[in-house]
Protein backbone atom coordinates (compact mmCIF):
# COMPACT_ATOMS: atom_id res chain seq x y z
CA UNK A 1 0.00 0.00 0.00
CA UNK A 2 1.29 3.85 -1.27
CA UNK A 3 0.06 6.35 0.73
CA UNK A 4 0.81 9.89 0.15
CA UNK A 5 0.17 13.11 2.41
CA UNK A 6 -0.10 16.40 1.21
CA UNK A 7 0.97 19.05 3.72
CA UNK A 8 2.92 16.49 5.36
CA UNK A 9 5.43 18.86 7.95
CA UNK A 10 2.42 19.88 9.64
CA UNK A 11 1.23 18.90 13.10
CA UNK A 12 -1.42 16.31 12.29
CA UNK A 13 0.65 14.81 9.58
CA UNK A 14 3.74 14.36 11.50
CA UNK A 15 1.56 11.59 13.77
CA UNK A 16 -0.17 9.90 10.73
CA UNK A 17 3.40 9.63 9.26
CA UNK A 18 4.44 7.52 12.10
CA UNK A 19 1.33 5.43 12.09
CA UNK A 20 1.40 4.77 8.81
CA UNK A 21 5.14 3.43 9.24
CA UNK A 22 4.20 1.58 12.21
CA UNK A 23 1.87 -0.40 10.01
CA UNK A 24 4.61 -1.11 6.85
CA UNK A 25 3.05 1.15 4.62
CA UNK A 26 5.29 3.58 2.00
CA UNK A 27 4.77 6.48 2.09
CA UNK A 28 4.90 9.60 0.27
CA UNK A 29 5.44 12.60 2.35
CA UNK A 30 5.04 16.16 0.38
CA UNK A 31 4.67 19.62 1.02
CA UNK A 32 5.74 23.14 -0.68
CA UNK A 33 9.63 23.58 -1.23
CA UNK A 34 10.18 25.85 1.44
CA UNK A 35 8.64 23.61 4.04
CA UNK A 36 10.27 20.51 3.52
CA UNK A 37 11.48 19.08 6.57
CA UNK A 38 14.42 17.23 4.85
CA UNK A 39 15.25 15.68 1.33
CA UNK A 40 13.22 12.47 1.65
CA UNK A 41 10.02 15.18 1.02
CA UNK A 42 8.43 15.42 -2.71
CA UNK A 43 7.64 18.86 -4.04
CA UNK A 44 3.75 19.36 -4.23
CA UNK A 45 1.96 22.62 -4.50
CA UNK A 46 -1.62 21.73 -4.55
CA UNK A 47 -2.81 24.72 -6.44
CA UNK A 48 -0.96 23.72 -9.62
CA UNK A 49 -3.25 20.95 -11.22
CA UNK A 50 -0.19 19.92 -13.25
CA UNK A 51 1.94 19.03 -10.51
CA UNK A 52 -0.67 17.31 -8.52
CA UNK A 53 -1.00 14.92 -11.30
CA UNK A 54 2.61 14.38 -11.93
CA UNK A 55 2.95 13.17 -8.36
CA UNK A 56 -0.07 11.12 -7.82
CA UNK A 57 0.65 9.46 -11.36
CA UNK A 58 4.17 8.68 -10.83
CA UNK A 59 4.14 7.43 -7.37
CA UNK A 60 1.33 4.52 -8.25
CA UNK A 61 -0.87 6.49 -5.06
CA UNK A 62 -2.96 3.55 -3.54
CA UNK A 63 -4.16 6.50 -0.42
CA UNK A 64 -3.88 9.91 -0.29
CA UNK A 65 -4.25 11.79 2.81
CA UNK A 66 -5.14 15.05 2.15
CA UNK A 67 -3.74 17.67 4.86
CA UNK A 68 -2.55 20.45 2.99
CA UNK A 69 -4.39 23.66 3.39
CA UNK A 70 -4.17 27.11 5.28
CA UNK A 71 -5.63 26.03 8.59
CA UNK A 72 -4.60 29.55 10.36
CA UNK A 73 -8.39 31.57 10.78
CA UNK A 74 -6.57 34.68 10.97
CA UNK A 75 -4.95 33.74 7.55
CA UNK A 76 -7.88 33.20 5.80
CA UNK A 77 -9.93 36.55 7.78
CA UNK A 78 -7.57 38.63 5.91
CA UNK A 79 -6.77 36.56 2.71
CA UNK A 80 -9.88 35.02 1.52
CA UNK A 81 -8.72 34.87 -2.18
CA UNK A 82 -5.79 33.20 -0.76
CA UNK A 83 -7.80 30.76 1.44
CA UNK A 84 -10.26 29.74 -1.43
CA UNK A 85 -7.08 29.58 -3.65
CA UNK A 86 -5.19 26.70 -1.33
CA UNK A 87 -8.50 25.04 0.63
CA UNK A 88 -11.50 24.48 -2.34
CA UNK A 89 -8.74 24.69 -5.14
CA UNK A 90 -6.68 22.48 -3.58
CA UNK A 91 -9.05 19.60 -3.00
CA UNK A 92 -10.53 20.51 -6.69
CA UNK A 93 -7.02 19.49 -8.10
CA UNK A 94 -5.95 16.52 -6.02
CA UNK A 95 -9.32 14.99 -6.63
CA UNK A 96 -9.38 15.96 -10.59
CA UNK A 97 -5.45 14.74 -10.63
CA UNK A 98 -6.91 11.51 -9.16
CA UNK A 99 -9.25 11.18 -11.74
CA UNK A 100 -7.59 11.67 -14.30
CA UNK A 101 -4.92 8.47 -13.08
CA UNK A 102 -7.73 6.40 -13.96
CA UNK A 103 -6.01 4.48 -11.36
CA UNK A 104 -7.88 3.07 -7.99
CA UNK A 105 -7.17 5.99 -5.80
CA UNK A 106 -9.29 6.64 -2.15
CA UNK A 107 -8.89 10.25 -0.73
CA UNK A 108 -9.25 11.22 2.68
CA UNK A 109 -10.14 14.89 2.38
CA UNK A 110 -9.58 16.53 6.12
CA UNK A 111 -12.52 19.56 6.52
CA UNK A 112 -13.35 20.75 9.88
CA UNK A 113 -15.66 21.37 12.49
CA UNK A 114 -15.65 25.02 11.83
CA UNK A 115 -18.21 24.03 9.27
CA UNK A 116 -20.86 24.29 11.54
CA UNK A 117 -20.59 27.50 12.77
CA UNK A 118 -22.16 28.81 15.78
CA UNK A 119 -24.67 26.21 16.99
CA UNK A 120 -26.98 26.83 19.73
CA UNK A 121 -26.02 24.91 22.37
CA UNK A 122 -29.68 23.04 22.46
CA UNK A 123 -28.54 21.36 19.29
CA UNK A 124 -25.57 19.73 21.18
CA UNK A 125 -23.67 17.26 20.50
CA UNK A 126 -23.10 18.47 16.91
CA UNK A 127 -24.18 15.71 14.44
CA UNK A 128 -22.93 15.04 10.75
CA UNK A 129 -26.56 16.53 9.62
CA UNK A 130 -26.38 19.44 11.86
CA UNK A 131 -27.36 22.04 9.48
CA UNK A 132 -23.40 23.96 8.27
CA UNK A 133 -23.99 27.23 8.81
CA UNK A 134 -20.02 28.05 9.03
CA UNK A 135 -19.34 31.83 10.94
CA UNK A 136 -15.94 32.76 9.49
CA UNK A 137 -13.88 32.77 6.40
CA UNK A 138 -11.91 29.62 7.19
CA UNK A 139 -15.31 27.53 8.13
CA UNK A 140 -16.55 29.00 4.40
CA UNK A 141 -13.42 27.28 2.68
CA UNK A 142 -13.77 23.85 4.64
CA UNK A 143 -17.32 24.02 4.01
CA UNK A 144 -16.64 25.05 -0.51
CA UNK A 145 -14.27 22.52 -0.56
CA UNK A 146 -16.51 19.44 0.83
CA UNK A 147 -19.02 20.67 -1.80
CA UNK A 148 -16.36 19.80 -4.56
CA UNK A 149 -15.59 16.57 -3.10
CA UNK A 150 -18.73 15.48 -3.12
CA UNK A 151 -19.25 16.95 -6.83
CA UNK A 152 -16.40 14.01 -7.55
CA UNK A 153 -18.28 11.57 -4.86
CA UNK A 154 -21.60 11.51 -7.08
CA UNK A 155 -20.47 12.25 -10.42
CA UNK A 156 -16.52 11.02 -10.70
CA UNK A 157 -15.41 9.69 -14.65
CA UNK A 158 -13.64 7.35 -12.71
CA UNK A 159 -15.44 4.60 -11.52
CA UNK A 160 -12.09 3.67 -9.07
CA UNK A 161 -11.74 6.91 -7.44
CA UNK A 162 -13.43 7.12 -3.53
CA UNK A 163 -13.25 9.85 -1.48
CA UNK A 164 -14.45 9.88 2.32
CA UNK A 165 -14.53 13.59 4.28
CA UNK A 166 -13.76 13.82 7.95
CA UNK A 167 -14.25 16.70 10.31
CA UNK A 168 -12.40 16.74 12.89
CA UNK A 169 -13.01 18.66 16.53
CA UNK A 170 -10.18 20.23 18.23
CA UNK A 171 -7.15 18.08 18.44
CA UNK A 172 -4.12 18.36 20.48
CA UNK A 173 -0.72 16.52 21.74
CA UNK A 174 2.96 16.67 21.43
CA UNK A 175 4.18 18.73 18.68
CA UNK A 176 1.33 21.15 17.90
CA UNK A 177 2.88 24.67 17.24
CA UNK A 178 2.05 28.06 18.92
CA UNK A 179 -0.58 29.53 18.06
CA UNK A 180 -3.53 27.46 20.05
CA UNK A 181 -4.22 27.17 23.76
CA UNK A 182 -2.52 24.02 24.72
CA UNK A 183 0.89 24.18 23.22
CA UNK A 184 0.65 28.68 24.50
CA UNK A 185 -0.05 27.36 27.90
CA UNK A 186 2.79 24.80 28.31
CA UNK A 187 4.86 27.01 26.58
CA UNK A 188 4.69 30.12 29.44
CA UNK A 189 4.76 27.58 32.13
CA UNK A 190 7.48 25.11 30.77
CA UNK A 191 9.35 28.61 30.47
CA UNK A 192 8.15 29.28 33.73
CA UNK A 193 9.12 26.42 35.12
CA UNK A 194 12.88 26.79 33.75
CA UNK A 195 13.24 30.23 35.65
CA UNK A 196 13.39 31.83 32.07
CA UNK A 197 10.68 34.11 32.38
CA UNK A 198 8.28 35.80 35.52
CA UNK A 199 5.94 33.82 36.84
CA UNK A 200 3.09 35.49 35.94
CA UNK A 201 0.23 34.75 33.37
CA UNK A 202 -2.39 37.41 32.14
CA UNK A 203 -5.35 35.33 31.06
CA UNK A 204 -9.06 36.67 29.53
CA UNK A 205 -12.45 34.34 29.30
CA UNK A 206 -11.73 30.91 30.44
CA UNK A 207 -14.72 29.44 30.12
CA UNK A 208 -15.75 28.48 26.86
CA UNK A 209 -16.16 24.78 26.69
CA UNK A 210 -14.75 23.11 23.94
CA UNK A 211 -14.24 19.37 22.36
CA UNK A 212 -10.67 17.96 22.55
CA UNK A 213 -9.04 15.09 21.21
CA UNK A 214 -5.65 13.91 20.95
CA UNK A 215 -3.84 14.02 17.90
CA UNK A 216 -2.68 10.43 18.07
CA UNK A 217 -6.27 9.13 18.30
CA UNK A 218 -7.31 11.39 15.21
CA UNK A 219 -5.13 9.87 12.90
CA UNK A 220 -6.00 6.59 13.81
CA UNK A 221 -9.56 7.76 12.30
CA UNK A 222 -8.19 9.13 9.30
CA UNK A 223 -6.26 5.66 8.74
CA UNK A 224 -9.68 3.62 9.77
CA UNK A 225 -10.93 5.80 6.83
CA UNK A 226 -7.84 4.44 4.65
CA UNK A 227 -9.44 1.37 4.60
CA UNK A 228 -13.55 1.90 5.06
CA UNK A 229 -16.45 4.51 5.43
CA UNK A 230 -18.48 6.44 3.11
CA UNK A 231 -20.08 9.99 3.52
CA UNK A 232 -18.88 12.88 5.89
CA UNK A 233 -16.95 11.84 9.55
CA UNK A 234 -17.47 14.37 12.70
CA UNK A 235 -13.88 13.04 14.72
CA UNK A 236 -14.19 13.77 18.09
CA UNK A 237 -14.24 12.72 22.30
CA UNK A 238 -17.67 13.87 22.75
CA UNK A 239 -16.92 15.52 26.12
CA UNK A 240 -16.89 19.10 26.58
CA UNK A 241 -13.63 20.81 28.46
CA UNK A 242 -13.53 24.37 30.11
CA UNK A 243 -10.26 26.07 28.99
CA UNK A 244 -9.90 26.98 32.28
CA UNK A 245 -9.54 23.02 33.24
CA UNK A 246 -6.98 23.23 30.74
CA UNK A 247 -4.98 26.04 32.22
CA UNK A 248 -5.47 24.02 36.03
CA UNK A 249 -4.28 20.70 34.72
CA UNK A 250 -1.09 22.28 32.88
CA UNK A 251 -0.83 24.63 36.07
CA UNK A 252 -0.40 21.06 37.97
CA UNK A 253 2.75 20.30 36.21
CA UNK A 254 4.59 22.60 37.17
CA UNK A 255 6.39 23.24 40.76
CA UNK A 256 6.34 26.80 40.57
CA UNK A 257 3.97 29.12 42.13
CA UNK A 258 2.35 30.77 38.99
CA UNK A 259 0.12 33.75 39.42
CA UNK A 260 -2.85 34.12 37.12
CA UNK A 261 -4.20 37.34 36.39
CA UNK A 262 -7.59 38.47 34.97
CA UNK A 263 -7.23 41.05 32.61
CA UNK A 264 -11.13 42.37 32.57
CA UNK A 265 -10.05 44.37 29.15
CA UNK A 266 -9.95 41.05 27.73
CA UNK A 267 -12.63 39.21 29.24
CA UNK A 268 -15.20 39.27 26.46
CA UNK A 269 -17.75 36.31 26.19
CA UNK A 270 -17.08 33.61 24.06
CA UNK A 271 -19.08 33.38 20.90
CA UNK A 272 -19.80 29.93 21.38
CA UNK A 273 -20.06 28.99 25.07
CA UNK A 274 -20.34 25.23 24.01
CA UNK A 275 -19.20 23.16 21.37
CA UNK A 276 -18.90 19.62 21.16
CA UNK A 277 -19.74 16.79 18.57
CA UNK A 278 -20.74 13.23 18.19
CA UNK A 279 -18.55 10.94 16.80
CA UNK A 280 -21.15 8.09 17.13
CA UNK A 281 -21.31 7.42 13.23
CA UNK A 282 -17.53 7.14 13.65
CA UNK A 283 -17.74 4.52 16.58
CA UNK A 284 -20.61 2.42 14.52
CA UNK A 285 -18.77 2.13 11.13
CA UNK A 286 -14.97 2.48 11.41
CA UNK A 287 -14.73 1.30 15.16
CA UNK A 288 -13.23 3.80 16.48
CA UNK A 289 -13.31 6.14 19.01
CA UNK A 290 -10.81 7.86 21.18
CA UNK A 291 -8.48 6.26 23.88
CA UNK A 292 -5.78 8.89 24.81
CA UNK A 293 -7.42 10.85 28.37
CA UNK A 294 -7.98 14.08 27.89
CA UNK A 295 -5.43 14.72 30.78
CA UNK A 296 -2.56 12.47 29.17
CA UNK A 297 -3.06 14.53 26.07
CA UNK A 298 -1.94 17.55 28.04
CA UNK A 299 0.85 15.99 29.87
CA UNK A 300 2.42 14.45 26.82
CA UNK A 301 1.99 18.14 24.95
CA UNK A 302 4.03 19.63 28.30
CA UNK A 303 6.91 17.27 28.48
CA UNK A 304 7.22 17.46 24.72
CA UNK A 305 7.32 21.41 25.12
CA UNK A 306 9.05 21.59 28.04
CA UNK A 307 12.25 19.07 26.93
CA UNK A 308 12.31 21.56 23.80
CA UNK A 309 12.87 24.57 25.72
CA UNK A 310 17.07 25.06 25.60
CA UNK A 311 18.19 26.28 28.86
CA UNK A 312 19.58 29.58 27.40
CA UNK A 313 18.03 32.17 29.85
CA UNK A 314 16.00 34.67 27.69
CA UNK A 315 15.56 38.69 27.87
CA UNK A 316 13.14 39.03 30.75
CA UNK A 317 12.73 42.42 30.43
CA UNK A 318 10.87 41.92 26.75
CA UNK A 319 8.70 39.26 28.38
CA UNK A 320 8.07 40.50 32.03
CA UNK A 321 3.78 39.42 31.72
CA UNK A 322 2.62 36.85 29.48
CA UNK A 323 -0.53 37.50 28.26
CA UNK A 324 -2.72 34.91 26.41
CA UNK A 325 -6.01 35.94 25.59
CA UNK A 326 -8.26 34.74 22.64
CA UNK A 327 -6.47 37.55 20.39
CA UNK A 328 -3.61 34.79 20.10
CA UNK A 329 -6.12 31.86 19.02
CA UNK A 330 -7.10 30.57 22.55
CA UNK A 331 -9.84 29.28 21.55
CA UNK A 332 -9.08 27.36 17.97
Amino acid sequence: MTSLITGASGFVAKHLYELLINNNEEVIRTSLEHEKLDDSFVTLDVCNYDNCYEVINNYNVDVIYHLAGIAAPKVCENNFQLAISVNVGGVYNILKASEDSNKKVRVIIISSSECYGKIDSSLMPIKEDTPCVPASNYGVSKLMAEEVALKFMRYSKNPYLECVIARPFNHIGPKQNLGFVVPDFCTQIAKIEKGLIEPTISVGNLEAQRDFTDVRDIVKAYYALSKKGKGIYNLCSGEPHKIKEILDIILNFSSKEIQVKEDHNRMRASDVPLFIGDASKAKNELQWEKKISFKQSLRDAYDYIYESINGLKIDSSAEKEVTITRDKNLIP
